[in-house]
């Protein structure tokens, strides 16, 4: 351009507006040009060199190289150029980007680069006037451009977070969880030194594989693990004689240091005591007398190497703190809690707080006791997931912490007159208010109720105790892959098995592990509705009293005919049994024998007895019990099938033979006989005593 067409005479005081168009055409230029070359970065020292070289061609006077420099030095080119780019500048990284000093409002864009061997994705980012406060985004997330990246998922290290657990890197996992309230993803996956505990809002947006040395970044978690049930019993009193024999186990925790639980016992008495055991419950390493009042809640803080107990005494907000051989006990009072009394504590070792409990309000300490959040559960009374039903001693119990999630627990009832035992889990959601998933199991004994509570590295512990009688429920964590929640419901029917003929004792509860004794399986499951699967010969004896559920024991292969029985069964006060396929032989008493309004079926079993003298009933009702006896086979008996006592027998499709009696009634009992066949039997049916006894229908 010759000069005399340039439209200033002052080079002191330039033309802007003319400047501003040159400048404009500048950038088009530029622009036009990176968006013919694939990849070429779009930066904002790039368009000013460019523009530069435009002016040189331009062959104006040095006087407005030198005004441009001015403009460049100052910032007041960048916010022109800045101000005339229709899309954002675009860098290899972000340091390269903080090179270039870009003014206010501008926005850019990272490619993706590796940082601290962290790949990180492109990102939109917004420069700010002066330094952008720690609670403000640093990113601009909501323009259309934004599409020009590749992933809408934030790393604090795009945000000038280290990620080496030294530097602190506090103001960007901020901005990091900030960006997550915008509905944007992170992704964290090194380790941050972070100076205060960061509550994330938005935690199902945030995949944390990170870890944090310094304060911790927390959020709620749900209970998502999936549990097989493993069944103990011991019986404190027996492996020590200096406990209170009043007591009543109240919490437990582990001491994952020492291997070792610590259980609170209570008496009726302020003073109680606390109990360790070894690691695998076989042995009381110490017994320690202590006013721990109620003892509702243990927990074991590792990085201070003490107990916290939740008293639930009289004195609000009190939490006891015990050195870790429990020779001292020091009280410390939570202002929060000053109007009521706390009955829940859990230490969260792997985020380094400390969760309490008391009667209406719940709150997260520091492991120091730095009070951080309170929150309210609206769910957690009847009705809810946790407390179902409305019946005696259904209600909350102790507390945990299982892989960050924060467990309520509560001992249940579903049936009347304390029966069907059970307990139930759920995680504590405090960010939503609300309880999470819920898992229930059956106690392991009918009279239990649970009480204690603990984490031992991914499985849980729970405890249900008739005093210090004391039964352990082991939730084993199975492998991944699985259905994420396996809720047993205690209403229904538990698959158990049985091989008297192992030397081996398993829990039950599978084909791989049964019980090696059906007396001791019935005593352990009769709580709740069971179905007991015979593997081989039963060999004892056993005696069931009241059972109110469903027990029913039969061949585990029902393609065997029967199994073979040398013992009698007794059953008092069971409302519902019922006996498939078994063969009782070589009895010379009673094979069957109920009493006090005892219900029983008996399908396809078979009943041989040692002959036909005597005045053994093979299988005898008595004291307003019903048995219904279905296509039974009866041989070598004296009485085969006898009701008395105001009972009830019935005898369908069955067939008797070489017996002195078939069936009979006595005493005010009701015997029918209903489509059988005898043969070689003296006499088919007897009525005698005010007993009534019918055939087909008519009265013997």
């Amino acid at each position: 351009m010759a000069f005399e067409q340039f439209p200033y005479s002052n080079f002191h005081d330039l033309n802007l507006d003319w400047v501003l168009k040159e400048v404009q055409t500048a950038v088009n230029q530029y622009e036009e040009l990176t968006n013919r070359i694939d990849g070429m970065d779009v930066t904002l020292q790039g368009a000013i060199d460019y523009i530069n070289n435009y002016f040189k061609n331009l062959d104006v006077q040095e006087e407005i190289d030198k005004k441009l420099e001015e403009m460049n030095k100052s910032g007041e080119l960048a916010n022109i150029v800045a101000l005339y780019m229709k899309a954002p500048f675009c860098y290899p990284s972000y340091e390269i980007a903080q090179q270039d000093n870009l003014p206010s409002g501008s926005r850019f864009i990272v490619r993706r680069f590796y940082t601290n061997q962290t790949l990180v994705f492109p990102a939109l980012y917004y420069v700010y006037d002066g330094v952008a406060s720690e609670n403000s985004l640093s990113i601009y997330y909501t323009d259309n451009k934004s599409t020009r990246c590749d992933e809408t998922i934030i790393y604090p290290e795009q945000l000038g977070a280290v990620g080496n657990g030294i530097a602190d890197d506090t103001i960007a996992i901020k901005k990091t969880i900030l960006y997550t309230t915008h509905k944007i993803s992170a992704k964290l996956l090194q380790s941050y030194n972070i100076s205060e505990t960061v509550i994330a809002t938005y935690p199902n947006l945030i995949e944390n594989y990170a870890t944090f040395p310094n304060k911790p970044l927390i959020y709620e978690r749900d209970l998502t693990a999936n549990f097989v049930p493993h069944y103990y019993r011991i019986d404190l009193l027996k492996m020590s004689n200096a406990l209170n024999p009043e007591g009543n186990l109240q919490s437990v925790c582990y001491n994952y240091n020492t291997k070792q639980f610590a259980a609170c016992i209570s008496t009726s008495s302020n003073t109680g005591n606390v109990v360790i055991l070894n690691s695998d419950f076989s042995a009381i390493l110490s017994v320690k007398a202590l006013q721990i009042y109620h003892g509702n809640d243990i927990t074991y803080i590792g990085t201070s190497n003490t107990y916290a107990i939740a008293p639930m005494d009289a004195n609000n907000g009190k939490i006891l703190i015990c050195s870790a051989d429990f020779s001292s006990i020091n009280p410390i009072y939570l202002e929060y809690f000053s109007d009521q009394p706390v009955s829940g504590v859990s230490y969260d070792p792997d985020n380094k707080i400390i969760y309490v409990v008391g009667r209406e309000k719940s709150a997260i300490y520091s492991e120091d006791w730095v009070f951080i959040k309170s929150y309210t559960l609206t769910n957690i009374g009847y009705p809810s997931k946790l407390i179902p039903y409305n019946n005696q001693y259904t209600v909350g119990q102790s507390t945990t912490v299982y892989k960050g999630a924060f467990i309520r627990s509560a001992s249940s009832y579903p049936g009347a007159n304390l029966t069907f035992p059970s307990f139930r889990l759920a995680a504590a959601l405090w960010q939503s208010q609300k309880l999470g998933n819920c898992v229930e199991y059956p106690l392991f004994n009918k009279w239990d109720e649970m009480e204690g509570v603990c984490t031992v590295g991914d499985d849980i512990y729970v405890f249900g105790k008739v005093g210090l009688l004391i039964s352990i429920t082991k939730l084993v964590n199975v492998a991944a892959g699985q259905t994420p929640i396996q809720n047993i419901n205690a209403n229904n029917p538990l698959n158990l098995w049985l091989d008297e003929s192992s030397t081996t004792c398993g829990d039950g509860l599978s084909k791989e592990t049964p019980h090696n004794s059906l007396q001791q399986l019935l005593d352990s499951y009769t709580g709740r509705a069971i179905i007991i699967n015979v593997l081989s010969s039963i060999k004892s004896s056993i005696r069931v009293d009241a059972a109110s559920c469903s027990i029913t024991i039969q061949p585990e292969d029902e393609s065997i005919e029967t199994i073979s029985c040398t013992g009698q069964f007794v059953f008092n006060w069971c409302s519902n049994v019922v006996l498939k396929n078994i063969h009782f032989s070589g009895m010379a008493y009673s094979a069957i024998y109920t009493s006090f309004n005892g219900v029983l079926i008996l399908a396809n079993c078979q009943f041989t007895g040692t002959g036909t003298s005597g005045s053994t009933a093979m299988v005898n009702a008595t004291s307003g019990s019903i048995i219904n006896i279905i296509s039974g086979v009866f041989n070598n008996c004296q009485l085969a099938a006898r009701a008395s006592t105001s009972s009830s027998l019935t005898a369908g499709q069955c067939s008797f033979t070489n017996c002195n009696i078939g069936v009979g009634a006595y005493y005010g009992g009701t015997a029918f006989a209903n489509g059988c066949t005898f043969s070689a039997v003296t006499t088919n049916i007897v009525s005698g005593g005010g007993g009534v006894a019918f055939n087909n229908g008519v009265k013997a």
